[in-house]
């Protein structure tokens, strides 16, 4: 962290999204999801920490529509 004027900032490196969302496996299944970054396993019951942008794939959506996938704000940040 860095001190500014007294308060402390947070540095976030340019390369290092500023804000995820969750990918959460709400099936009684593993799946596995074809992403540009590769192939990810989300094991039945489990998250992922992705990017937004990921959530607006094509896959991705589908598995939402099916009520495989629900997708969350990570409130963690």
């Amino acid at each position: 962290m860095s001190e500014v004027q007294g308060r402390r900032i947070r540095w976030r490196p340019p390369w290092k999204p500023s804000r995820y969302v969750v990918l959460k496996n709400v099936s009684e299944r593993n799946i596995l999801l074809h992403l540009p970054t590769g192939q990810q396993r989300i094991e039945k019951g489990r998250r992922l920490l992705v990017t937004p942008e990921i959530a607006h794939l094509p896959e991705i959506q589908e598995y939402v529509r099916q009520g495989i996938l629900v997708v969350e704000d990570d409130h963690q940040q």
